[in-house]
């Protein structure tokens, strides 16, 4: 349960750093 949770997070903030990437690129 607690992996669970810990991967979830880990995986916002891979998703969060991708867009803000992407939003770079964009501008």
């Amino acid at each position: 349960m607690v992996d669970e949770i810990r991967s979830n997070e880990e995986r916002s903030e891979v998703l969060k750093a991708e867009n803000e990437v992407a939003s770079e690129e964009l501008s």
